[in-house]
């Protein structure tokens, strides 16, 4: 039976300039990231992206739109090497892929971007070891950074409370992360900005072996 997963994600915009996040509904204090998604997804001329490089293909063939999310179907496949398609009722060969053809695979996604926030939540579908994270954000940047070079898009794993509980009592831990959220001097301001400042730093534990030790 085929293996399907949701993974959730954080989707943010980082001003390069002060490495800092910035709210993705006015990130440049004008523009909109959940406007300038919906229109490139939206765009039968520029919603499919060919990276000849890694020989991928991305294509988006279904997208909705409500207040401020979206989700739809994206489809992805490489191409660039030959194959035989076999018919398992027929036992036979049903067709003989070529170089140039490329297996789509379809992904659903929901993108959700509130306002006044610096945050939003991307989930994406996973079909066995295949996802679209890595080339859905090379897409969105390749063409983010050409309007606006001074900031990136990031989507970082969003993982819950219950599981981090579980890794922390019966996983083995060699990596930690931290980022401090910082509260506003004066208390009472959080009840009227709900959002946060993120300062990051790292620790990591690396085990290696000697030479000739297994």
């Amino acid at each position: 039976m085929a293996k399907f997963s949701l993974s959730s994600y954080t989707i943010r915009v980082k001003d390069k300039t002060n490495n800092s996040y910035v709210p993705i509904d006015l990130f440049d204090g004008k523009d909109d990231l959940f406007n300038i998604i919906n229109s490139y997804l939206s765009d039968p001329s520029t919603n499919s992206s060919l990276n000849s490089k890694q020989r991928k293909l991305l294509s988006v063939s279904k997208i909705f739109s409500k207040d401020r999310a979206l989700n739809g179907i994206i489809e992805t496949g490489e191409y660039g090497y030959e194959s035989k398609m076999y018919n398992i009722k027929t036992d036979s060969t049903s067709y003989n892929r070529q170089t140039h053809d490329a297996e789509m695979l379809p992904f659903y996604f929901l993108i959700n971007l509130p306002k006044n926030t610096d945050e939003g939540v991307l989930i994406l579908q996973r079909f066995k070891q295949f996802g679209i994270r890595k080339h859905f954000l090379e897409v969105l940047n390749t063409n983010f950074s050409l309007k606006y070079p001074s900031f990136r898009i990031e989507i970082n794993p969003l993982v819950p409370e219950y599981l981090i509980h579980h890794y922390f009592d019966n996983g083995k831990i060699i990596k930690i992360r931290f980022v401090k959220f910082c509260l506003p001097k004066e208390i009472e301001d959080a009840y009227d900005n709900p959002d946060h400042k993120e300062k990051e730093g790292y620790t990591e534990l690396v085990v290696s072996a000697k030479v000739g030790v297994q």
